[in-house]
C-alpha cells in the first residue's frame, strides 16, 4: 500500500494480527496509522529493509504487542512515531535514519506498554524523544548516535546508549523504578541539564543503581 502524495494510510484490523513485509505500507509525506485492535503488529523478517516509510508520522496502535523480538522488531524510515501497545506486548522498532518521538492519531503520543518492554535501534543519526516513554515495569532499551530527552521516559530498568552525545534537557526526565532495576546512561559525552529536588532529571524511585558513564568523553550536570 503506498499513497505517492501528501494524503494519509489508515489501515485497521480487528481480528488477528497485522504483518508486515518489506515496504509493506508507504506515504510520500503524508502520515501512516496501523492498526490491530484485537492483536498485535508484527514484522515478517528483519533484514534491514523498511516495512513502512513515509516524511511524516507513523502511529502504530496494538492489543498484543508490536514488533516481538529485537531480531523482529518492526523496520521503519519516518520521520516521527507515537505506538501504544494496549494490553500486553512489547513494542521493538529498528528505524534506518533518524527519529522523533511524538504524537500521532487517536489520541496517541509517545511509546506506550501496559508493562511490556520498550526497544528503539537507530540505524544512524539521531533519537529525539519529544514525547513520554513509558513501560510500567517494564525494560526500557534507547541505541541511537545521539539521543535527546525532552520528554519523560519512565520504566524498570532503563538502558540508553547515546553513541556520540546524550541529552536530558531541562524539563525531561528519565525514571526507573522496582526492586534491582538500573537506570544507565552511556554515550562519549553526556549532558543532563537543570531540574529540581523533587524533580530530578535522572531518578530511581525504588530500589537500584544510576549509572552514567562516559568512555572516552565528559560528563555535563547542571546545578
Amino acid at each position: 500500500i503506498r499513497n505517492e502524495g501528501s494524503g494519509n494510510v489508515v489501515l485497521e484490523i480487528t481480528t488477528g494480527n497485522l504483518v508486515l513485509f518489506d515496504h509493506s505500507v508507504g506515504s510520500a509525506t503524508g502520515n501512516i496509522s496501523l492498526s490491530a485492535t484485537n492483536g498485535s503488529i508484527l514484522e515478517n523478517q528483519s533484514n534491514g529493509v523498511a516495512s513502512v516509510s513515509t516524511a511524516g508520522t507513523l502511529t502504530l496502535s496494538a492489543d498484543t504487542g508490536i514488533g516481538n523480538s529485537l531480531l523482529e522488531a518492526i523496520e521503519t524510515n519516518v520521520q516521527t512515531v507515537a505506538a501504544r501497545s494496549q494490553t500486553s506486548g512489547d513494542i521493538f522498532l529498528n528505524e534506518q535514519d533518524g527519529l522523533i518521538v511524538g504524537s500521532g492519531t487517536n489520541s496517541i503520543a509517545g511509546l506506550s506498554t501496559n508493562n511490556g518492554s520498550i526497544s528503539v535501534e537507530i540505524g544512524s543519526n539521531s533519537l529525539i524523544v519529544n514525547d513520554d516513554i513509558s513501560a510500567g515495569s517494564g525494560s526500557i532499551d534507547l541505541l541511537a548516535t545521539e539521543i535527546e530527552v525532552s520528554g519523560e521516559i519512565t520504566g524498570g530498568d532503563i538502558d540508553v546508549q547515546g553513541g556520540s552525545s546524550a541529552v536530558v534537557r531541562a524539563g525531561g526526565r528519565v525514571v526507573s523504578s522496582g526492586t534491582s532495576t538500573t537506570l544507565n546512561i552511556e554515550a562519549v559525552t553526556v549532558d543532563v541539564e537543570a531540574g529540581t529536588s523533587s524533580d530530578a532529571p535522572l531518578a530511581h524511585v525504588g530500589s537500584g543503581d544510576i549509572r552514567v558513564s562516559t568512555p572516552s568523553g565528559a560528563v555535563t550536570l547542571a546545578d
